[in-house]
C-alpha cells in the first residue's frame, strides 16, 4: 500500500461541503428561457471494458484513479496504487506502460490525477512528491513545476498553452483565523498560480475534522473553464475565459432529490489510502462512522465532449440512472439525456471522463477490482 503525506488528503477524499456560488443576473442563463434543440436524441453503447481481477498483469490494476484520451483515441489509464500509466488502443488493447514507485524521472510515490494536452503531451500531478510532472506524447520524461505547498493540484485537466487546470486544497491566515478550503486555479510555470477561478474556505481551529470545499470543473479547447461547487440545494454553472473573466452563469430552479433505493443499496465505503501515523484501526474507525449521504448532489461532475457541448451530471429525477442536462458553449440548453447506465455509476465514487465521441466510466474507489468501461456516444436524428 502507499502513503500520502498528510491527513488532509483523506478529508478531501471523505468529506465535501454544501454552499453555492453567486453571480450579478446580468450574466444569468436559465434553461427554461434557452433554447432547446429536440431534433438530436443520443444513447450510450458499451464498446468495451479494461480490467480483470486475475490473469495477465496489464490488465489487472491496482486502482484507476484517473484517466484521458490521446488525440488519436488512445486510453491513458492511472494507476495510483502501482505507480503506472497504462496506454490502450481506443478498443481497450494495451499497447505499453510506465512509471513505478520512487523519486527519479518516470517515477511515483502518489500519482493523484492525469491529463493529455492537445499535441498528446500529458501531466501528471503526485501528491507525495508535490509536483506537476511533465511526459511528452512518447511518454518520455521533460519537465516538472515541484515545491507546492501542502500538495500539488489534485485533479487536474488541460488549459490553453500548455497550462494546468485544477483543485488544490490551500490554506492561509487572516486575522489570526486560519482557513483552509480548495480553490480552482490555473498553472504553467510556477507553483504559484497565474489565475484563480474559484475558492472556498472554512474556518479551522485545530481540532476535530474540517470539510473541504469540492468544485466539479471542466475545460474547453479553448482553454475556457466550467465550475459549479458542490451544492445539495443548487445548481450553478459558471463559465470563465481563459485569463479568468466570466462569461456566464447557469443557474436552474432545483429541488433536494434523495436516492433511491436502488443507489443506496449500490454504496460502499471503498478504501482509505495509507498515511503516516494513520494505521489499519483509525482506518476501520472512519469506516465503522461511515453513513451513506441519502441526498444527491445537485451537480456531481460535468464534462465537455468533442463538439465542446456542456455535460452536466444532474441530481435531477426519479429515476437510478446517472442523467445529463446538456448545453452549447455558449449556455443555451439543448437538451435532457437519461441514460440507462447502472444506477452504481450515480454514486459518488465513480467517475466519467468524456472524449471526442467516447466515454470512459470506473469507480475510482472499488469494492471490488478495477475496471474501466468505454462507452460510444451515439447521436440519432429524427
Amino acid at each position: 500500500m502507499k502513503s500520502l503525506s498528510t491527513l488532509f488528503l483523506i478529508l478531501f477524499y471523505l468529506i465535501f461541503l454544501i454552499c453555492g456560488c453567486s453571480e450579478s443576473e446580468s450574466d444569468l442563463i436559465e434553461k427554461n428561457n434557452s433554447l432547446s434543440d429536440n431534433s438530436a436524441r443520443f444513447s450510450l453503447t458499451k464498446v468495451d471494458s479494461i480490467g480483470i481481477e486475475i490473469g495477465d498483469s496489464n490488465y489487472v490494476f491496482g486502482n484507476i484513479i484517473d484517466a484521458d484520451f490521446m488525440p488519436d483515441g488512445r486510453i491513458v489509464l492511472l494507476d495510483v496504487l502501482k505507480d503506472r500509466i497504462s496506454l490502450f488502443s481506443p478498443n481497450g488493447e494495451f499497447l505499453t506502460s510506465f512509471g513505478r514507485e520512487g523519486s527519479g524521472p518516470g517515477e511515483f510515490m502518489e500519482p493523484a490525477s492525469i491529463t493529455v494536452f492537445s499535441n498528446g503531451e500529458i501531466c501528471i500531478t503526485d501528491f507525495m512528491r508535490q509536483k506537476l510532472i511533465y511526459f511528452d506524447s512518447d511518454l518520455n520524461y521533460q519537465r516538472e513545476i515541484s515545491g507546492f505547498l501542502i500538495q500539488s493540484p489534485s485533479l487536474i485537466g488541460s488549459g490553453c498553452d500548455g497550462s494546468v487546470v485544477g483543485l488544490q486544497m490551500h490554506y492561509f491566515i487572516e486575522d489570526e483565523n486560519f482557513l483552509i478550503g480548495t480553490r480552482l486555479a490555473k498553472w504553467t510555470d510556477s507553483t504559484a498560480p497565474e489565475i484563480e477561478y474559484a475558492s472556498r474556505y472554512n474556518p479551522f481551529n485545530g481540532e476535530g475534522a474540517v470539510t473541504i470545499p469540492y468544485f466539479a470543473f471542466a475545460t474547453g479547447s479553448d482553454g475556457s473553464v466550467y465550475c459549479a461547487e458542490a451544492s445539495k440545494d443548487e445548481y450553478l454553472i459558471m463559465k470563465f475565459t481563459a485569463e479568468g473573466d466570466t462569461v456566464f452563469t447557469i443557474q436552474e430552479p432545483y429541488t433536494r432529490m434523495y436516492r433511491t433505493e436502488e443507489e443506496m443499496a449500490c454504496a460502499h465505503f471503498g478504501y482509505v489510502l495509507d498515511t503516516p501515523g494513520f494505521d489499519s484501526n483509525d482506518r476501520r474507525a472512519i469506516r465503522d462512522r461511515w453513513e451513506i449521504d441519502p441526498v444527491r448532489n445537485a451537480i456531481s461532475s460535468i464534462h465537455i465532449d468533442g463538439d465542446d457541448r456542456l455535460w452536466v451530471a444532474t441530481g435531477s429525477g426519479e429515476h437510478p440512472s446517472p442523467q445529463f442536462e446538456v448545453y452549447d458553449s455558449s449556455g443555451n440548453h439543448i437538451f435532457s439525456f437519461h441514460t440507462n447506465l447502472p444506477a452504481e455509476m450515480r454514486w459518488g465514487c465513480w467517475k466519467m471522463v468524456f472524449g471526442n465521441d467516447r466515454i470512459l466510466a470506473f469507480d475510482n474507489n472499488p469494492a471490488y477490482f478495477s475496471k474501466v468501461i468505454i462507452y460510444e456516444i451515439e447521436e440519432h436524428h429524427n
